[in-house]
């Protein structure tokens, strides 16, 4: 058995992941406090925890509704609820796909942008914040194949994540063992630990099938388990 602490970058969020493996289970505890536990036939989720998720995202999304309506209008106001309530997040997942928080701040920019000049095309104003994330992560895979390789994380651009310490010493950390994982599989990860989608949705935000998708997860798991065991083998 092994344990691997993983804090993905965030702007005051504190997005943990804890993957406990042992002969036939597994066990997740991940983002913002939904806490999962899956074994090898069942999937477990704390109703409390659900409910009040669930909540938030329906809120959320009468949110986004009204905002696009009025954004789309010519309301500024709404446009700036919009960048407010979901660039950070957008920042959060970008930063995991490209590794390197002032890249990510640049192509969520852009993402916004395109989206913002495209708000008639959105038939379901609900669905905002997938919208702009879909935008924002074909950029930034669009980006990693022209430059091959993620964007160097300088010392500076370090200073971008944000927390205590010891814990913006783990995010780093989390980053460069992220940045070792070829474009598709960390894509797929983040997706899955930091967004909670499912293999379906993943499938539908990457146009892979599912069994692809699969693949890729299962991969990315084994490499950044054996990138991070030998980081702290090494420290």
């Amino acid at each position: 058995m092994y344990r691997v602490p993983l804090w993905f970058p965030g702007s005051g969020v504190q997005a943990q992941l804890r993957a406990i493996t042992s002969p036939g289970s597994r066990t997740f505890c991940l983002h913002d406090g939904l806490i999962l536990s899956r074994g090898d036939r069942n999937t477990r989720m704390m109703s409390s925890t659900a409910e009040a998720l669930t909540a938030t995202r329906v809120a959320a999304a009468e949110d986004a509704a009204r905002w696009v309506a009025e954004a789309a209008r010519g309301d500024e106001d709404a446009i700036l609820a919009l960048l407010t309530r979901w660039r950070p997040p957008l920042v959060r997942v970008l930063t995991g796909v490209v590794g390197n928080p002032t890249w990510a701040e640049d192509l969520a920019q852009e993402a916004f942008l395109v989206a913002v000049s495209r708000l008639t095309d959105l038939r379901r104003p609900e669905q905002f914040y997938p919208w702009v994330r879909r935008i924002g992560l074909r950029l930034a895979l669009r980006a990693l194949r022209s430059h091959r390789a993620a964007v160097p994380l300088s010392a500076a651009e370090g200073e971008c994540v944000a927390g205590p310490e010891d814990q913006v010493e783990t995010r780093l950390a989390i980053l460069a063992v992220l940045r070792q994982l070829s474009p598709p599989l960390r894509t797929a990860l983040v997706l899955r630990e930091m967004e909670g989608m499912d293999y379906r949705e993943i499938a539908a935000e990457l146009q892979l099938p599912v069994g692809t998708v699969r693949s890729r997860l299962s991969a990315a798991r084994e490499q950044f388990r054996a990138l991070w065991e030998t980081r702290e083998n090494e420290s």
